[in-house]
């Protein structure tokens, strides 16, 4: 015997918008909107806002109609890096008037190494459908000026952390090719936070990175947040765009 639903009665005319209590989440975002002390900072993080729920809508889409899982620390790298990519591009083409200085914190800036020291900006590109991925590599002295720009790619990479310890191997490799055993590397990915793989297959990469350390102990590991890594993460993105590494620009 089939069942019957009971029917669904919505009374809109009887809901008022003062009886409706706020979640915990609404109650945060009104009192971040309410910090906002200009109307720039309030186009700045309702625009990050959005672009974070555009990025997280297209991988749900991606997970739903392809079946295809995307990593959410990537996720967040890729929807930081393009919001301000867009913001800059309509700041250059826009007729409006737009701040030039940046919205975030002036501490948020790549800051250059000290005297005697280099530093090699790595970054980290990753297809979860090819299974492949590129590297941005940027080597600059103290002053800030590029020595080198560089780019690889790998093939039959099975997920991001795999990824990062692939590059972040081949940029000691590099720099010990180079012969520059003073230098900082510095990167945005899980990686340059913690050298304990948590994945059998990383144990292999992980122990090769160990042994470049310890055998150059000049050489030293360093985080930066995804805003300070601009110009690795865009030499990364063209060499996965590319589908080929080893390209060196002339400086």
């Amino acid at each position: 015997m089939p069942i019957r639903s009971p029917s669904l009665e919505i009374k809109t005319s009887s809901c008022r918008f003062s009886d409706v209590q706020p979640t915990s989440w609404q109650k945060r975002w009104f009192e971040l909107c309410a910090r906002w002390s200009s109307s720039t900072e309030l186009v700045d993080y309702s625009g990050l806002a959005a672009f974070i729920c555009w990025f997280v809508w297209k991988s749900g889409n991606a997970l739903l109609f392809n079946k295809s899982a995307r990593d959410p620390f990537q996720v967040a790298q890729t929807t930081s890096i393009d919001f301000y990519e867009f913001k800059e591009i309509f700041r250059q083409n826009s007729l409006f008037s737009i701040p030039s200085q940046p919205s975030y914190p002036i501490s948020e800036v790549w800051t250059a190494p000290l005297e005697g020291l280099l530093k090699l900006n790595i970054n980290v590109s990753f297809n979860s459908l090819s299974l492949t991925c590129g590297g941005g590599l940027v080597l600059r002295n103290h002053l800030g000026r590029p020595i080198k720009i560089v780019s690889i790619f790998f093939h039959s990479v099975g997920y991001p952390a795999l990824a990062e310890g692939l590059v972040l191997k081949a940029s000691l490799c590099l720099l010990k090719d180079w012969g520059y055993h003073h230098a900082i590397v510095e990167g945005d990915c899980q990686t340059m936070q913690r050298l304990q793989p948590s994945v059998e297959s990383l144990f292999v990469v992980m122990d090769d990175i160990s042994s470049l350390l310890s055998d150059y102990p000049n050489l030293s590991l360093a985080w930066t947040p995804i805003i300070c890594n601009v110009v690795a993460h865009l030499v990364s993105k063209k060499a996965l765009e590319a589908g080929c590494g080893d390209l060196e620009w002339n400086i």
